[in-house]
């Protein structure tokens, strides 16, 4: 079984790919502190930029006092288009 990940930029996109990962889901608890405060946080804030960049966003849950995105990766558009 794939180790847990603590933060979606704890694995590049290759790794998502490798893994079968067809979503990915990012909630405003665990990237947006590195958005509040960017200067403190460059490295973090690029890495969840080139992710959230390389995936589509197909849906984003703001009503529970913080932001929920779901994320497809190419994976699973290129699945989309087989079935």
């Amino acid at each position: 079984m794939p180790r847990k990940s603590e933060r979606a930029i704890d694995h590049e996109l290759d790794w998502y790919l490798d893994h079968g990962v067809d979503y990915v889901i990012l909630n405003q608890p665990m990237f947006g502190r590195y958005f509040a405060h960017p200067p403190q946080y460059p490295e973090e804030v690029a890495l969840y930029q080139h992710l959230m960049d390389s995936l589509t966003l197909v849906k984003r849950f703001d009503d529970g006092g913080y932001v929920v995105d779901i994320y497809r990766t190419p994976l699973a558009a290129d699945q989309r288009h087989l079935n």
